[in-house]
């Protein structure tokens, strides 16, 4: 007879283990226990009475865990001193963050041949799991810098500022275009964007852009009610420029670096990058998609990122806020990309490290990592030919 923990649990955790590559479901002192090739990768057991399960972790993840909640992780016995976890099964399980735990220890345990077949997505997933875990007085700050180029010139640069914790997000953009863009397209723009973490969805609270276009000062504020954007300050108007998004066209919508953080989100606890996005930016509407793609699994053009990559093809449509001599067939194609996502940091999720994509005025585009560090120390001298440099 099996544990007699109640069924639906006992079930769905049964349903995660046995989902990996040739593991199978033991008894040992009247508990289940999930194996592959003869070694535990998930124990179930009762502590003090109450379900719990334990599995493997990599060294260092038991005390960032145990100490962030410990109403639902614990140090367990027998295995405890070896990295183990123990994880309670009461009060709601979360099981997407279970099925993190579970592929890990299972990539920690299993033959090579077998681990690498879930190995990018445990690793990615792990580094999301172990920043989102953290307490809100854990907020994880990071600054990152990146240039971008056309044909192999500077065009433009790029800083971002990010105030993580299990709450919520405050994210800062700073960009300006340099060198010969400069002649074409002389702009630069402040955005900085809050909001809260619904599951994995980044829910907005507030959107505030400025900056200028050729000389022309612009500013775009929005406020969030629920998931409905209303826009309190836009300049300078779209009267005699585009078509204004109506209020229902906007309803529904996050800005798009909102839609950018619940990429990483889902990326680091699913280790894959497919879904959609109602994005709005204050004067256009677009219809933002992703999904994982296949191929470049060490790098994206030789460079030693820090770890496992996932390759995500994306593409932006433009549904409304055409400008007034648009013709909205042509306007509306979708414009498609690529980026590439790595863990650059233990305490960060997953973020860009190489984007590639197009642009109506400059052509194809490669926007890549060049630095990352503390708030105020990330580099931007330089060529950014040189691997990703990190500053702690």
């Amino acid at each position: 007879m099996l544990s007699p923990m109640p069924r639906a649990p006992l079930h769905r955790l049964r349903a995660l283990c046995l989902a990996l590559p040739e593991a199978e479901e033991r008894e040992t002192w009247g508990e289940a226990n999930f194996r592959v090739h003869a070694k535990i990768f998930v124990l179930h057991l009762h502590n003090d009475g109450a379900p719990a399960f334990w599995c493997k972790a990599p060294p260092g993840s038991q005390h960032i865990l145990v100490n962030a909640d410990p109403a639902r992780f614990f140090t367990p016995p027998y295995l405890g001193h070896k990295g183990w976890v123990g994880v309670h099964l009461t009060r709601r399980p979360d099981w997407q963050e279970i099925a993190v735990l579970i592929r890990r220890s299972y990539t920690l345990v299993a033959p090579r041949r077998l681990a690498r077949l879930v190995e990018p997505a445990a690793r990615l997933a792990l580094a999301a799991f172990a920043l989102f875990a953290a307490s809100p007085a854990a907020a994880q700050t990071a600054e990152a810098f990146y240039i971008v180029r056309q044909a192999g010139l500077r065009v433009m640069e790029a800083r971002v500022v990010m105030d993580l914790d299990r709450r919520g997000y405050r994210i800062t953009t700073e960009s300006r275009t340099t060198g010969l863009a400069v002649l074409f397209a002389n702009s630069s723009s402040l955005v900085r964007v809050e909001g809260l973490w619904r599951g994995h969805a980044a829910m907005p609270s507030s959107f505030d852009s400025s900056g200028t276009w050729n000389g022309r000062a612009r500013q775009v504020r929005m406020r969030y009610r629920g998931e409905d954007p209303e826009l309190l300050a836009l300049d300078p108007p779209d009267a005699g420029e585009r078509v204004a998004v109506t209020a229902e066209e906007r309803r529904g919508t996050v800005d798009i670096i909102s839609a950018l953080a619940r990429l990483a989100r889902e990326s680091g606890a699913t280790g894959q990058c497919n879904g959609e996005a109602a994005v709005f930016d204050g004067r256009r509407r677009l219809q933002w998609s992703v999904r994982t793609q296949a191929g470049d699994a060490a790098t994206p053009a030789g460079g030693p990122w820090p770890g496992p990559l996932l390759r995500c093809a994306f593409s932006s449509r433009l549904v409304a806020g055409f400008r007034l001599r648009d013709d909205p067939p042509a306007a509306g194609r979708a414009r498609e990309g690529v980026v590439w996502l790595a863990t650059v940091r233990p305490d960060l999720p997953p973020l860009p490290v190489r984007v590639v994509f197009g642009s109506g005025l400059f052509g194809t585009l490669r926007a890549e990592l060049v630095s990352i560090g503390a708030p105020g120390e990330a580099r931007t001298d330089g060529s950014g030919d040189e691997p990703v440099q990190q500053r702690r």
